[in-house]
């Protein structure tokens, strides 16, 4: 899956209930900015805000959010999403008019499924409005728009989608470790695929086990997939060097990949979900 920073090239303006008759009037004052953006911290400060103290008497408000993007012909028929780190407080998502999500925790993480309301080829318009305007609701400063990042995923037909891959340590001993590795295949194909997935576990750049398992996926469907790996037969004479990989405090690399076993079929390329961890 290809993650693109989608953070450069926003504009802002401040909304009051107005946008869409200020827009049309040319009266907007919008202005050119890179992501994450606080628009709260841009505020002239006041003693009359009903934030008082605990923003630091900044007020809160309403913001209007706006990108303009290609989108190639190359992502039609492709699963593709906005991944929102953190937009406060109540989110507005619109893309090309379509309201895609509302968002109403100004902490957590969001994603919108972007690929049916994109025109390919063409130019799109993205819109977010963080609306912050009731106040007080909160006990410190929180900021105001999109304060975190934003992230573009674009998948092939068969993908990992995001944060599926897991590894778990089910039982650790002397020289053993037994580990838990799970991963959701998901098939955004029009019709039924073969693919290989395939889980390596690295340590220190050396692959220290690898798992394939050969799956058939039915149109729009989507597999679990589990799988059991005892590092134990790693430890031995020849396998000293990857004994941290099954012990107490070791790091180490997951990676999990998709390819086709029929790779021109379709042109996919290998698709690969990357998990840090430490045991």
């Amino acid at each position: 899956m290809i993650r693109q920073n989608f953070n450069a090239d926003w504009t802002v303006e401040k909304g009051d209930g107005n946008s869409r008759m200020n827009s049309f009037l040319g009266n907007t004052q919008t202005k050119t900015v890179h992501l994450p953006y606080d628009a709260m911290i841009h505020e002239a400060r006041t003693p009359d805000t009903k934030n008082g103290a605990q923003t630091g008497f900044y007020p809160g408000g309403e913001y209007i959010f706006q990108k303009h993007f290609t989108a190639p012909q190359a992502w039609q028929g492709k699963p593709v999403s906005l991944v929102f780190e953190g937009v406060y407080q109540t989110a507005l998502v619109y893309l090309n008019g379509w309201l895609l999500t509302r968002n109403v925790n100004g902490y957590a993480e969001f994603t919108v499924e972007a690929g049916p309301y994109l025109k390919y080829g063409t130019d799109n318009l993205l819109k977010v409005i963080a609306d912050n305007s009731l106040e007080p609701n909160s006990r410190w400063y929180t900021g105001s728009g999109i304060y975190r990042p934003v992230r573009l995923l674009v998948g092939n037909k068969v993908y990992l989608p995001q944060d599926t891959v897991h590894i778990t340590t089910r039982e650790v001993g002397e020289g053993f470790a037994l580990l838990d590795v799970t991963a959701q295949v998901q098939s955004a194909s029009a019709v039924t695929e073969r693919v290989t997935l395939q889980q390596t576990i690295c340590r220190e750049g050396t692959a220290v086990l690898t798992d394939r398992q050969n799956l058939l996926l039915q149109p729009g469907k989507f597999l679990p997939q589990q799988q059991t790996a005892l590092l134990q037969r790693l430890i031995g004479p020849q396998s000293k060097t990857h004994l941290g990989a099954a012990g107490h405090g070791a790091e180490g690399i997951l990676i999990s990949k998709i390819t086709g076993i029929e790779p021109n079929r379709h042109g996919q390329e290998p698709l690969s979900s990357t998990e840090y961890f430490r045991r």
